[in-house]
């Protein structure tokens, strides 16, 4: 497989263009958008060939046809573990959206699934279902105290987590007071001021 033929782009594009392929073609064929049959699979091979190009760049490697990187990349592809350190490494440089897109084409659910997908709800703000995934990844693993740190802090009060929204309030309701100060010294200096 020549995964640049697959993202539709040419063996010597930048990482910029293989991003900006691989995430138009993550739209059109990611299961949850596109219902044809073979979307699961088109995907998966989407993910593989983006994941391909990203590791041979990152490693200075140069494809070719029939390189045994090629063969040893493909081999070792199929480990899910390969497919999980992608999405962390996703996930730590703040591309949720990519990193979910590769976890919503997994179709076997185990605890590392749970508890990524947890962490991407969470942070498309869909609090409830986040919790519910990591509850579940606990479940799976009940002994996995990463899991459980971090339902922890899904836990916490949204005051910890949102800060800004109370500090907001607070000048809003200092800011209200003051204008009220001010516009009763201006009607006192104004109709009462004689005393």
């Amino acid at each position: 497989m020549n995964p640049y033929k697959v993202l539709g782009v040419e063996n010597n594009a930048s990482m910029e263009e293989v991003t900006k392929a691989y995430r138009q073609l993550a739209r059109k064929y990611h299961p949850d958008l596109n219902k044809d049959f073979d979307s699961t699979e088109k995907m998966k091979e989407i993910n593989q060939a983006y994941d391909m190009i990203k590791k041979m760049k990152d490693e200075g490697h140069v494809y070719s046809e029939n390189s045994s990187y090629n063969n040893t990349y493909n081999n070792s592809y199929q480990n899910s573990q390969d497919i999980y350190i992608q999405v962390a490494n996703l996930m730590n440089s703040g591309h949720f959206e990519e990193a979910w897109i590769i976890l919503s084409s997994i179709s076997i659910r185990n605890s590392k699934w749970y508890y990524f997908s947890g962490i991407c709800m969470y942070q498309f703000g869909n609090f409830t279902v986040g919790r519910q995934f990591l509850e579940e990844a606990i479940r799976q693993e009940p002994y996995n105290d990463i899991y459980k740190e971090t339902y922890d802090k899904m836990r916490a009060p949204k005051i910890v987590r949102r800060p800004n929204i109370i500090l907001r309030l607070v000048f809003f309701i200092l800011g209200a007071q003051l204008l009220l100060d001010l516009f009763f010294i201006l009607l006192n200096g104004c109709f009462g001021g004689g005393k």
